[in-house]
């Protein structure tokens, strides 16, 4: 085992591969992370821990076709097209990740850390609404983060949850205004 202190495993730890492919002829996967969010990099601590750990990534769409995708992500309205990292929407669409795999359970997350907070980073072009939602004890949704873009290309978006003590879970939402008639 290596104890080189400039290696940032700890920092990596949870990230994983957008394949589930493992034969050795195929080589490691690569990580799509899109560069926006790449160069937020967190810094290291003092002890040499990082300042902020991925907990849990966004997908949108399963590892194989076989896969339901609505297990990843719901167009609730409008069209989409949804990729493992990434979703299109049509115009006037909504899709949103309360699902399965795609929510996060922010009072585990506060139960066995100390972690006071929930950052979801997007990056986003075109323009429309992204939401972060919560649950309280009685599962009641509400918005706790939203920001809306317009004429963005590649913009880095991100939403913040601070823990109040009463979330359960948090989803993200994506809207796209209709096609305005010309």
């Amino acid at each position: 085992m290596s104890t080189d202190p400039d290696r940032r495993t700890a920092a990596r730890m949870l990230r994983s591969p957008d394949s589930t492919d493992t034969s050795p002829e195929s080589g490691p996967a690569p990580v799509d992370t899109p560069p926006a969010v790449e160069d937020a990099v967190a810094p290291l601590r003092a002890d040499g821990a990082p300042s902020r750990l991925l907990a849990q990534r966004g997908l949108f769409f399963g590892p194989t076709t076989l896969v339901p995708e609505d297990l990843y992500s719901v167009v609730e309205r409008g069209a989409a097209r949804r990729e493992r990292s990434r979703v299109r929407l049509a115009p006037g669409s909504k899709v949103h990740t309360n699902t399965y795999f795609g929510r996060f359970h922010a009072t585990y997350w506060q139960r066995w850390t100390d972690a006071g907070e929930v950052e979801v980073d997007a990056v986003v072009s075109g323009t429309g609404r992204v939401r972060l939602l919560s649950t309280d004890t009685n599962k009641v949704w509400r918005i706790v983060a939203a920001q809306d873009v317009e004429n963005a290309d590649g913009t880095a978006v991100r939403l913040v949850a601070r823990s109040t003590g009463s979330s359960t879970a948090a989803a993200c939402s994506w809207n796209s205004p209709p096609s305005s008639a010309r």
